[in-house]
């Protein structure tokens, strides 16, 4: 019984809201805004790091690909998201 936490927003308070309630087996996805939490935020991030994918062409586009594979956050495409989306029980979004 997992949770798919689609955070995207690099802002309080989504990412404290979201960590929250994030358990074992959850997953955190970073979407849109959200990955330049991988910037600004990691600190916060660190205890799910995990747990913890970004979208690609969202990395891409804010520049935090590099940043990301230093991190050892893996990045998926599209396709991979919505089988996320399939294979979680919810999905949470956090603006």
């Amino acid at each position: 019984m997992s949770n798919l936490h689609q955070l995207m927003s690099d802002r309080e308070p989504a990412i404290g809201e979201c960590l929250a309630i994030v358990r074992p087996g959850d997953e955190i996805l970073l979407v849109g805004d959200g990955v330049r939490a991988l910037v600004d935020d990691i600190g916060k991030l660190a205890g799910v790091t995990g747990q913890l994918t970004a979208l690609a062409a969202d990395a891409r586009d804010h520049g935090v690909e590099l940043r990301a594979s230093e991190l050892e956050i893996r990045l998926v495409e599209d396709d991979v998201w919505v089988e996320k989306v399939t294979l979680h029980e919810q999905v949470l979004s956090w603006l």
